[in-house]
């Protein structure tokens, strides 16, 4: 019988982050559209005040907007890359979110009965999307299908239960499994696309722990689309260098994410001292024909370089601006020179094109007259704090969140016991971050926030739980490579590592090894969860004496002509060669790899018996496959554990993994 010795593995700097999942109900209607907003509209069309009424002009002459309007669809599949019944798609959810708008301006049946036709026939007939885009499919037109339904839902608009049921299964088991690991392999308007569209599906299916994916990954993804690895402090963008329309693109999904969140008591807007505003500027500036700075950047994928902005679309301004103009200027009174030139020059915004790529009409939907406005200052009920992260050291644990609309400040609480005992160890933060430097090396504390100000106080977050540190034995070590960085952190039974490294070459693995001190015979298992965002990554399984003798299990990328179709494969090593003894090609396997990407799960172990060693992958942890058979004479004492490489030394990589066992006999 096998003996488990330690069923958790932690990495140098330990980080936690656990979603929020509370039973504080959403506000509905609740995405782009709040009660307030909707109201604000109709009074602006009545006293026909521009922008607003001659974008509505538009809007309601729009071909989308018609009561009248003959359903394309629905079809049971769509994709995208190679193109399947995407502009029916795209078309129907830009009809039924128009009509949906059109019935709760005009109380008129007959628009309603349009959006309820178009939600229900594709709700009740789509059943897969496919192709190598299938991520944008996912993440571009059912937003607005979203959008419809919620509004349909929450306005009287005689939508009958059964469908409003059925409706709620179709976005959770068909749409949302397309974008649930977003796209960390791609360019960043990809990940912003299927962020907005699961922030949307968790609000109206009700579900917290959906909507807290989409936030949590919009302030700490490890892909282009996280807010910090797509607008860069200066406000370039990941994509500036790419062309003019994606960098927009990219921007207006982010702003939609900003928008749902803000109707639902969280200032996302506010997030890294306005990080969206400065993306928002910096390419305002540069569309309306100033020159800005610009600094080449290697994405987080690794594939993506331009050494000069793009002048590609330059001066080509989509219909994105007046919903980030009215936020940051009007709402705020944020100084945004830019944002304001390119909004005005836009306006009357009109439909967001081509497609479903955006929502547009922004002067309709959005804009705020300054001299009316009290929403900044209206005693609202305070949500409780989300999109938590906690990351802690040896030392100490750093918190930070997402801004709560109408918070004055915040109090923390700290346990030893995620149930109870929880004790307050901060009040009066009056910034969404906090540093717990009263922290012993290896144990777990549990964090939790309310937010109050002069008037009330909100109720408390659920808990997120860190660890300060490595439990004992655990040690990260950087193998052949100066300073190479590891951050990683251990939530709900999973590993995350971020590491950095060239990975595998004739002298050794360059990267970081997370390992535990075993003596004789032993047992390493690991499940991959995807995705990983370096597409040149590399991750395995190693047992290592003293003179660096070393077995090695490593799955890795096999370079091709084509960049973005690399052949994934595990090999077996013997000691520091880089000519694999055995190896298996994972590319025909559609479960584990697509389109040349690591989608897929895959579980990897390898065993020593004496100086025998066998390494072996499986898809579901039951059934396995022997890569191959190695002897080698390695002392009894090793070092076993995980290896991680970036693949760059430029870039960092991410990469998830659970069910993970060190064992012996």
């Amino acid at each position: 019988m096998m003996r488990i010795v330690k069923n958790i593995l932690l990495c140098g700097c330990l980080m936690v982050l656990v979603n929020n999942i509370s039973a504080q109900k959403f506000v509905h209607p609740g995405l782009l559209l709040s009660q307030e907003g909707i109201a604000r509209m109709k009074q602006q069309i009545a006293l026909k005040e521009n922008p607003t009424y001659t974008d509505f002009i538009l809007f309601e002459k729009n071909a989308e907007s018609q009561a009248t309007y003959k359903m394309k669809g629905p079809l049971k599949m769509v994709g995208r890359n190679p193109s399947v019944g995407q502009s029916v798609y795209d078309a129907d959810a830009n009809a039924a979110f128009q009509n949906a708008i059109m019935w709760i301006l005009t109380n008129k049946q007959v628009y309603a009965n349009k959006a309820i036709e178009i939600v229900n026939a594709w709700s009740k007939t789509l059943q897969s999307i496919t192709g190598k885009d299938a991520v944008l499919m996912a993440g571009l037109g059912p937003f607005k299908m979203v959008n419809a339904a919620e509004l349909l839902r929450y306005s009287n608009a005689g939508w009958k239960q059964q469908d409003i049921a059925i409706t709620e299964q179709h976005f959770e088991k068909v749409i949302y499994p397309v974008i649930e690991n977003f796209a960390p392999f791609a360019n960043g308007n990809w990940d912003g696309a299927a962020e907005k569209t699961m922030m949307a599906i968790g609000v109206f299916c009700n579900n917290q722990a959906i909507f807290d994916r989409a936030l949590n990954y919009y302030i700490d993804g490890s892909g282009d689309g996280c807010i910090y690895n797509y607008i860069y402090p200066d406000g370039e963008c990941q994509e500036s260098g790419r062309d003019q329309q994606h960098t927009q693109l990219g921007l207006a999904h982010l702003a939609d994410c900003c928008e749902m969140a803000w109707t639902q008591g969280l200032d996302l807007y506010a997030f890294a001292n306005n990080r969206l505003l400065k993306g928002f500027e910096y390419t305002a500036k540069y569309n309306l024909g100033n020159s800005v700075n610009y600094t080449p950047k290697l994405d987080r994928t690794g594939k993506y370089f331009h050494a000069h902005i793009s002048d590609k679309g330059r001066g080509q301004l989509r219909a994105i601006y007046a919903e980030v103009y009215n936020h940051y200027h009007i709402l705020k009174g944020i100084p945004t020179p830019y944002l304001a030139l390119a909004s005005k020059k836009i306006a009357p915004e009109g439909q967001g094109l081509p497609g479903a790529d955006h929502i547009g009409f922004g002067n309709l939907l959005y804009t705020q007259f300054a001299d009316n406005i009290k929403v900044m200052n209206e005693p609202i009920k305070l949500t409780i704090p989300r999109g938590i992260i906690a990351k802690g050291d040896n030392n100490e644990v750093k918190l930070f969140w997402v801004k709560v609309r109408n918070a004055k400040s915040y109090t923390i609480e700290r346990s030893s016991d995620k149930k109870s005992d929880y004790k307050t160890i901060a009040k009066d933060i009056r910034s969404e971050s906090f540093v717990d430097k009263n922290v012993v090396k290896g144990v777990v504390y549990h964090y939790r926030i309310n937010a109050g100000n002069k008037d009330i106080q909100g109720d408390f977050s659920s808990a997120v739980t860190v660890t300060s540190g490595l439990p004992d034995g655990w040690t990260s070590v950087s193998l052949n490579q100066k300073n190479l960085s590891c951050k990683s952190y251990y939530s709900n039974n999973e590993l995350t590592i971020n590491a950095k490294g060239i990975g595998l070459d004739s002298s050794d693995f360059h990267g970081v090894f997370i390992n535990k001190n075993l003596l004789g015979n032993a047992v390493i298992t690991i499940e991959y969860i995807p995705q990983l965002s370096s597409q040149f990554s590399s991750f395995g399984l190693r047992f290592k004496d003293s003179k660096n003798k070393n077995i090695s299990l490593i799955l890795q990328p096999i370079s091709t002509r084509d960049i973005e179709l690399p052949n994934w494969q595990i090999s077996l090593f013997k000691d520091n060669s880089n000519k694999p003894y055995s190896s298996v090609l994972l590319n025909g396997d559609s479960s584990i790899v697509t389109y040349g990407r690591m989608t897929g799960s895959i579980w990897l172990r390898l065993k020593r018996i004496g100086n025998n060693f066998m390494g072996f992958y499986s898809k579901d942890g039951i059934d396995w496959s022997q890569i191959g058979f190695i002897k080698n004479k390695i002392s009894k004492n090793v070092d076993a554990g995980i290896l991680c490489s970036s693949g760059k030394n430029e870039i960092g990589t991410t990469i998830n993994f659970k069910n993970i066992s060190i064992s012996d006999k």
